[in-house]
């Protein structure tokens, strides 16, 4: 982008209060991105070395477990004072992550044990997930509230499976997701922090429907809390959420649900949601599309197709649902795909190519 152009849009910005102040100077350029991505690996490492430091060098860490809370809090501490301090640096950002990743694992091991907490607590889940909240909203960077977003999501997805409500935490991500997204003209002043946790929640959607995951989000043998009505309970709710990302859309651009546009659009969520309520995964990845889309955010975009593509390869290769069942669920899809694109094309002819080419 040109200094002219940079110049034009920041003033346009400063005009809707979405910023103020001077210009920034970009002189300083980011390092590349290959660069932050080894830098980034790196920091994993040291996060490991970190663990095996303090469990060799310092045991009685881990023995302890008041102990082991107190360090973690004070690793997390030093992270918050690593990122205040070194925020432009790429080595000090990332020695700053790896010992912030060190404290949570102390921290949450001594509450675990501490506490008594056994593998299927809901407590213990629900306390992780207020814990990784509280960093993702405290610690100043954007891959660590990503990584707190996404711990965060996946904590309470499973502390209601194992209350019973199997599924619900992808209808609470999604709403968090779209309520977040949806209202981005009101939080972008402060889109460095909320930007960050809204991609950490799309991430947190999309894993409970994922191969990698399967076995940690439904190896639990708490039955389902309304029984076989919860699962159903859960799609109705999975595709509302769906339903009210596509009104919100319509609102935002004035299109009354009533005209012609606007029921055709809700009538396509409501057949997609309803056709596919055997494979939620697919619901959740057209969510996070659909948001992408509204926002123009061509990365979130690019992420639910990808989780998409990735749960329908899951789907194919899932144990849960017999080859009949996956059949009939594609075929249905399918069906109600090409019946949808004949409502289309006799509703709106060929004005669109018309219009192309005019």
């Amino acid at each position: 982008m040109s200094d002219a152009a940079r110049a034009d849009l920041w003033g346009r910005l400063t005009a809707a209060g979405l910023v103020k102040g001077e210009l920034p100077d970009t002189s300083g350029s980011p390092s590349p991105w290959y660069v932050r991505l080894m830098l980034g690996v790196a920091g994993w490492i040291g996060a490991i070395f970190l663990l095996l430091f303090v469990g060799a060098g310092l045991a009685f860490v881990f023995r302890n477990e008041a102990a082991a809370m107190v360090v973690g809090l004070m690793c997390c501490a030093g992270a918050y004072a690593i990122f205040a301090v070194g925020s432009r640096s790429e080595l000090a950002r990332q020695f700053g992550l790896a010992v912030s990743l060190a404290g949570q694992v102390m921290f949450l091991y001594g509450l675990h044990e501490g506490a008594g907490f056994d593998s299927e607590s809901p407590v213990f889940f629900v306390t992780v997930a207020v814990f990784e909240a509280a960093l993702a909203f405290v610690l100043a960077n954007f891959v660590h509230r990503v990584w707190s977003a996404l711990a965060a999501g996946i904590a309470i997805t499973y502390a209601l499976n194992l209350l019973g409500l199997w599924g619900y935490g992808v209808v609470a991500l999604a709403a968090g997701l779209a309520a977040l997204w949806l209202t981005e003209d009101e939080w972008a002043p402060r889109g460095a922090s909320w930007r960050a946790i809204g991609y950490g929640l799309a991430c947190a959607l999309v894993q409970p429907t994922s191969y990698v995951a399967t076995w940690f989000f439904w190896r639990s043998e708490v039955p389902p809390l309304f029984g076989a009505a919860t699962f159903y309970i859960k799609a109705v709710l999975l595709v509302g959420v769906l339903v009210y990302a596509v009104l919100r859309i319509l609102t935002r651009y004035d299109v009354a649900p009533s005209s012609r546009d606007g029921a055709a659009a809700l009538m396509t969520a409501i057949v997609i949601g309803a056709v596919t309520s055997r494979a939620p995964g697919i619901t959740a990845s057209l969510i996070v599309i659909v948001l992408g889309f509204a926002r123009g955010n061509r990365g979130l975009v690019g992420f639910g197709i990808l989780a998409l593509l990735s749960y329908l390869s899951y789907f194919y290769y899932l144990l849960g649902i017999t080859l009949l069942m996956k059949s009939i669920v594609l075929a249905v899809t399918g069906l109600a795909l090409i019946g949808m694109w004949a409502a289309m094309r006799a509703m709106y002819g060929d004005a669109a190519r018309e219009t192309v080419r005019a």
